[in-house]
């Protein structure tokens, strides 16, 4: 005797979900094999929500939404806008509406309770969403520009007199030696990738409140610029030197990565001291 197999509303909303979503994973995946500045913020944003949405899968509770017709009606405005999105390749908007569409099937299926205890996974979900590159294009020459405005004053009482032409410093007798401050070196990078590494981190900590916790993710990004800083500051100290050593591209590579990890160590260090204080 053969049984036939009845879809409910929400597994109907399941299956649109996942098929609707393709797309935008073929975007992503494109992305992150791409050396684009948010690809590795991208990537790490994404892989934080998989985790943490399966570690928190025997915490969901099926149960009914308090007003399941809002749910509804959020995930169809979602759907229409997402579908919008993918015809245009307006990626940005696509990325929101796909967080969106999300939230809303997990509304339905557990209520304000599944969503509160999935609400890091969805927020690193949406902190996956690709920056438009004209946004990267004016975030990075702002930061350029204040870069290049700031480190002569710190510089300067060690490496004498500087002389500023367009992104390069110029100092030393004569002015032989100097840096340029180049797109990598500006701190995108860092704003980007320490804003889900914030997220993660208070996440895995744990006990940090929400008022802490959005502290130190809306100071993530000055972390990471700080660390550029550092950065610049020491590699511009280096090249005052003798040391062809200390001069080389390869210690300009280990001071990048070192910046990474004095940030992230801070960052960690911040976390466990707000977490304490709770």
């Amino acid at each position: 005797m053969s049984r036939v197999l009845t879809l409910g509303p929400l597994q109907l909303m399941l299956a649109a979900n996942a098929l609707l979503l393709l797309p935008y994973c073929a975007l992503l995946v494109s992305l992150w094999l791409k050396s684009s500045k948010d690809a590795a913020a991208s990537g790490l944003a994404f892989a934080g929500a998989v985790v943490f949405a399966w570690s928190a899968r025997e915490s969901l509770k099926a149960r009914s939404p308090a007003h399941p017709m809002l749910g509804f009606a959020i995930f169809l405005v979602a759907v229409l806008l997402y579908v919008s999105a993918v015809a245009v390749d307006f990626r940005i908007v696509m990325g929101a509406s796909a967080a969106a569409m999300i939230t809303s099937q997990v509304y339905l299926s557990f209520g304000g309770a599944g969503v509160r205890t999935l609400s890091a996974p969805l927020f690193l979900f949406l902190l996956a969403t690709p920056v438009p590159g004209f946004v990267l294009s004016e975030i990075s020459r702002l930061l350029l520009d204040f870069s290049t405005e700031i480190m002569p004053p710190l510089l300067e009482p060690f490496v004498g007199s500087i002389q500023v032409e367009g992104y390069k410093l110029l100092f030393g007798e004569g002015f032989g030696r100097g840096i340029e401050i180049v797109e990598d070196c500006s701190g995108l990078g860092g704003i980007l990738l320490f804003v889900p590494l914030a997220v993660i981190l208070l996440q895995a900590h744990g006990r940090v409140s929400l008022v802490a916790g959005s502290i130190i993710v809306l100071l993530s990004p000055v972390f990471g610029y700080v660390g550029s800083l550092f950065r610049i500051f020491v590699t511009g100290l280096f090249t005052n030197t003798d040391s062809s050593i200390l001069r080389s591209a390869v210690m300009h590579d280990i001071l990048g990565i070192a910046s990474l990890l004095l940030t992230g160590i801070f960052m960690l260090l911040a976390c466990k001291v707000v977490g304490r204080k709770q």
